[in-house]
């Protein structure tokens, strides 16, 4: 096992008792002090060499942004590649293609600056038979070379909901070219994504027809108009691992905006409780609810 420390982990903490673990198989990179840790193994066709680069802030190596930190690192390395190994670069970074173009994110990763911090164009790993990267949550390759994010082994987003989890299984024959097989990751209880009204969600036909693991993480969005009465309660008695209610009522955007007795024409209170709720729903009150908003208001204003 090789590992490193990334941007959210406490490196002192991942690599506590480091030389201890080491023999039993266990390479842990976690603090940079100033050299990479690399670790050789060997095979059929002679050495391959892992080289592990932490997340390393850019102060620590002298650099304003990430892209200048691993630079210098690199630069200090000094790695000759000419001398008949293989290298496998094992790191933590938001790397980009060498033309700019950005990994696919999903809901759980906000902006380009995941984690805050800067993106490292790929053409920097220049060198390397393979590089293991961490930190985007989606499996991927970027820049169509051997330059791999494994994704995160778990999804963190419903827009993950669907897809599938993998980690490589990589292959280097004696020259260092790279052949991959991806092995789908099977979770316990899948994300999933379900619609309709409460009453129907909760029937035993439609769960059947939904395909849905009782236990798997559900994202409910609710078609109700009407108000509802503990909603995720209900849920929980067929799908005990709901995580998140919608209201799809709430979904409706309008460029209405609603005035309040302040502003604009002088409006009654039933006036003013109808345009609220036209904001809301989009819907007009109908003649049953015009009426309960008058008894209301007249029972407010006496």
């Amino acid at each position: 096992v090789i590992l490193i420390s990334g941007n959210h982990d406490s490196p002192e903490r991942v690599g506590f008792a480091d030389k201890i673990l080491e023999k039993q198989g266990i390479y842990i990179a976690g603090t940079y002090d100033g050299t990479l840790r690399k670790v050789e193994l060997t095979d059929a066709f002679g050495k391959v060499v892992f080289v592990c680069l932490p997340f390393v802030k850019p102060a620590v190596t002298g650099g304003t942004t990430c892209a200048e930190a691993v630079e210098n690192i690199l630069k200090r390395e000094a790695i000759d590649f000419q001398d008949g190994n293989r290298y496998v670069l094992v790191t933590h970074y938001f790397v980009t293609g060498a033309s700019g173009e950005k990994p696919q994110l999903s809901e759980a990763e906000t902006g380009i600056d995941v984690g805050g911090i800067d993106n490292v164009p790929a053409n920097v790993f220049e060198g390397f038979h393979y590089v293991a990267l961490g930190h985007i949550h989606k499996a991927q390759q970027i820049s169509g070379g051997p330059i791999y994010y494994s994704g995160a082994p778990m999804k963190y987003a419903f827009s993950e909901a669907g897809s599938s989890k993998y980690v490589n299984l990589v292959e280097l024959d004696g020259n260092g070219e790279v052949s991959i097989i991806r092995k789908a990751v099977m979770p316990l209880h899948e994300m999933r994504c379900i619609k309709g009204e409460l009453a129907e969600l909760i029937r035993e036909d439609v769960v059947n027809a939904l395909e849905v693991d009782r236990l798997d993480y559900i994202q409910a969005t609710l078609t109700n108009r009407e108000e509802l009465i503990n909603p995720i309660g209900t849920l929980r008695s067929v799908y005990p691992n709901v995580l998140q209610i919608l209201l799809e009522k709430n979904y409706h955007v309008t460029e209405e905006t609603y005035e309040s007795k302040l502003t604009g024409e002088r409006k009654s209170t039933e006036e003013l409780f109808a345009g609220f709720y036209r904001m809301l729903t989009g819907r007009e009150l109908d003649e049953r609810q015009w009426e309960t908003v008058r008894q209301a208001a007249r029972e407010a204003e006496e």
